[in-house]
């Protein structure tokens, strides 16, 4: 038997995903008296297989996101253009539609990026 954090950890997601995933009845866990989940290794092992292309097209993307961040730290503030921080935010847009956050509809994190290009657009960047 598996925690949510053993099958976080090993598709590389949080802990709040897979139990977003457990509630939609995606991956079937059980739940123990204190509330907690427990996934059985068999199960893991169906829904890794079901997974296998979103959950490397997500590895993927937080790669590039983590290449982008370390550029983007190891650079004074100025060198950050307003294209550059538009593709940061069109990153983690891309994320949030692979990996949802519970409690935090996908549709005000696409509003946040779109309200950050029209700030953008309206500078002339």
């Amino acid at each position: 038997m598996l925690t949510t954090g053993d099958v976080g950890r090993d598709l590389g997601v949080t802990i709040n995903t897979v139990k977003s995933w457990i509630r939609a009845g995606r991956l079937r866990a059980l739940r123990l008296p204190s509330g907690h989940f427990r996934i059985p290794a068999r199960e893991m092992g169906r829904f890794r297989r079901t997974l296998a292309p979103a959950g490397e097209a997500i590895r993927e993307r937080r790669r590039q996101w983590g290449d982008f961040e370390a550029w983007r730290l190891s650079e004074p503030p100025e060198v950050l253009t307003p294209a550059d921080a538009l593709a940061w935010a069109d990153s983690m847009l891309e994320i949030a539609l692979l990996e949802p956050i519970p409690d935090r509809p996908i549709e005000a994190e696409a509003e946040n990026v779109a309200a950050l290009h029209r700030a953008f657009s309206v500078l002339g960047a």
